[in-house]
Formats: structure tokens, sequence, C-alpha cells
């Protein structure tokens, strides 16, 4: 089976892609050729690939636009060579689609001439339009009238958790529930919290962690901020913000911290095992995202035995389960009582919670999801179009 799998290799859809290369490497031998539709690879998707990835004689990277050039642009230049049939799957047996306004594109510029060729469309969310980029607002319109729209003959949608699902099915859009997974080397290692803190310099304190944008989409203040000032109140406590792109929210964070004299520290551009070191050093985890779809930065915390405080909204409750704290109100007290809490227990306490968010990480691995999706191609090529089912 030969299958052609179309994405970018940018954030959380990156993680995705790669997660379900590696996993799909592990458990098939088939050919998987992955044609990228963005540019600006990060630094982090290109270790994964020259780490675990490069050697694997089935898999294989096309470009479709300079790597070089701007998002924007990139993807235009993606959206022609689609739209004018430069791009040809017929010599495939499925087509894997993770961008919608891609396989729109895609359907426009082709319709479908290959009727051999199965395809599928994993969503990765649906963002209100409010909390989308002036830039990618065409990109934004495309994909909700292509999702509306799937009349698209035999497209099998799949959504990357329970709570996107039901956000597709007022769109009367049916898909297949499939958890994203975290490649398994997260798994592999042992956890050694004092030696990633002595590696990262911070001593014996409790560290609280956030990671990613620090924008209103990611609605980032009560976590921060409640974390603050529990760093504040406890002089054992220690707030790591990972990878914040520059945002005038972030620099007003940044003063805020200054201003009450938290202990604190940002982290750019990580590497893959800086990344991993940082989760392992860190003792809880926060996030008060509400329209998280998936949540890859807090599972990949929890496979490190960070403790997930989040809010419940979201994909949150299905992937953290019993093995974290939901936080219900949206504001920093809610998020404040809830992070003293934990960081007040004493050490036993705190590691018998930080195992059980790991054993929870556990469920969703990459291995387990290649698996799910390998049985829908599998029903596919062999010609079983309804699959609608419990996969």
């Amino acid at each position: 089976m030969k299958i052609a799998i179309v994405s970018s290799l940018r954030g959380g859809v990156g993680t995705f892609t790669l997660s379900l290369i590696y996993g799909l490497s592990k458990v098939s031998s088939d050919t998987f050729d992955v044609y990228v539709v963005s540019p600006q690879i990060s630094s982090l998707h290109r270790e994964l690939i020259s780490n675990f990835l490069s050697k694997r004689s089935n898999f294989r990277l096309v470009h479709l636009c300079d790597v070089n050039k701007k998002l924007l642009s990139g993807n235009i230049e993606t959206i022609f060579r689609f739209l004018f049939g430069e791009v040809s799957f017929e010599n495939y047996d499925i087509v894997h689609f993770n961008y919608t306004w891609a396989l729109g594109a895609y359907s426009i510029g082709s319709a479908f001439r290959s009727k051999n060729v199965a395809i599928v469309q994993t969503v990765h969310g649906l963002p209100p339009l409010k909390f989308v980029s002036p830039e990618l607002t065409p990109f934004f319109f495309l994909e909700n009238y292509v999702l509306k729209k799937i009349f698209l003959g035999g497209v099998i949608v799949v959504a990357n958790s329970h709570y996107l699902s039901n956000l597709l099915k007022k769109l009367n859009l049916r898909a297949i529930t499939i958890h994203n997974g975290i490649v398994d080397f997260f798994f592999d290692r042992s956890i050694d919290k004092e030696h990633a803190k002595r590696l990262i310099d911070i001593g014996d304190k409790k560290v609280i962690l956030y990671v990613g944008s620090i924008d209103k989409r990611k609605n980032p203040l009560p976590a921060i901020l409640g974390a603050a000032y529990v760093c504040r109140k406890l002089k054992n406590c220690f707030l790591i913000l990972v990878h914040p792109r520059r945002t005038k929210l972030m620099e007003k964070v940044i003063r805020i911290l200054n201003m009450y004299g938290v202990r604190y520290e940002v982290f750019h551009d990580l590497s893959l095992e800086e990344l991993i070191t940082t989760y392992e050093a860190s003792d809880i985890i926060v996030s008060s995202s509400k329209i998280e779809s998936f949540g890859y930065t807090i599972l990949e915390a929890m496979a490190c035995a960070a403790y997930p405080i989040v809010m419940k909204a979201g994909a949150f409750p299905e992937i953290v389960g019993n093995a974290g704290t939901l936080v219900e109100d949206d504001n920093p007290k809610s998020f404040a009582r809830a992070i003293y809490r934990c960081a007040l227990l004493n050490q036993q306490k705190l590691e018998e919670l930080q195992y059980l968010a790991r054993q929870r990480a556990m469920m969703f691995t990459a291995t387990n999801m290649a698996r799910k999706y390998l049985k829908i191609f599998n029903l596919l090529v062999e010609g079983c179009r309804s699959t609608h089912r419990n996969i």
C-alpha cells in the first residue's frame, strides 16, 4: 500500500504528522510520502526528522512550496499547484489530508479524476474567526466552505478528539474520532526530576510550566497569572514559560511578573532534548486554553510526569481524565487555588499524582494512533468505504 500524507510541518499539525509517520513506520512496511504544503519547518520538527525519521527507508518528504517563503506566500503557491493540476496522487492508494484548505484546492483542481484513490481528511481544529490572524483569514473561509460542503464523494473525515467530533456534528459532518499520540521515546526514558532540575539550574524548587503562545487565542492569563501568584506566595515555586512568541500580551505578562517579583524564566528555541529536560524538571503544567482540540504539550509534559492543571474546556477533559485537575472558572484566582493546593502537597503525594499523569499519557502513543489509522487505510483499500463504525 502506498500512502501520501498532505500536511505542514508546523505547530501541532506538524507534530501530529511526524508522530503518525513514526507510528506507521513501527507497525507497517508500507511506503509513506509526506507532501509538505507550508513553508517554515520548525527547528524541533527538523530535529525529529533528522534523529528519528531520516533512517526510515519507507518515508520521504516532498516540498510543494519553497521552504524559505513566508507562510502566506508559501500556502498560496501550494494552492495554485493544486488548482492547476501540478500535483497528482494517481500512483497512491490513500491520500491523507491534514489541512482542509489543501483538500479543497486539490478537489477543485483534480475533480478527483483518479477514482481509485481513497481520501482521508483529519480535522485538527475549528477555531472561531476572531482567533484567526488576518493573513490566514482566506484559508479559514476555504476550510469552513469545504467542511460544510463535504460532498467530496468518499472522503473519510477523522477528528482528533470527541470535542472536535461534536463541533463537526454542528456542521452536519460525521467524523471518526482517533486521538493523537506522542512518539514512544517519551515513555522509554526513566524520569529523574532532581537531575533534570540541576541541568536547567532550578535547584530543588517546584516548577510550574506553561508552554506555548501568549496570545488571546490561547487565553493564557488565568493560568499564567494564577501560577505567578503561587510563585510569589511560596518561595519554593518557580515559573517557566516555554516558546512564547513575541506578542504584546507576552510583553504585558513579563512586565507583571517583574513588577511583583515573581521568580521565572523564559526559554526560547529549545532543542528537542532541552524541551524534554524542561518537561522532566516540571512538577506542574498549566493551561487555560478553552478551544484546544487536543493538547500535545500537556500530554508530552504528562508523559514526563508533570501534573496537569488545565481548563475544563475543549478536549482537555478527555485527555487528562482523572489524572489532573480541571478548573471550571476562567479566572486567575481559580487557577491559583488549584495550583496552590498542589504545590503544598508533600513530595510523596505529589509523586503519586505525577505517576498517575504519566500512566494516563501512555494511553496516547503514536503507535496506537498509527494502528487505528492503518486499519482505516486497509479498509479503504479493500473497498470498504463505509467505515463509520467503531474503529
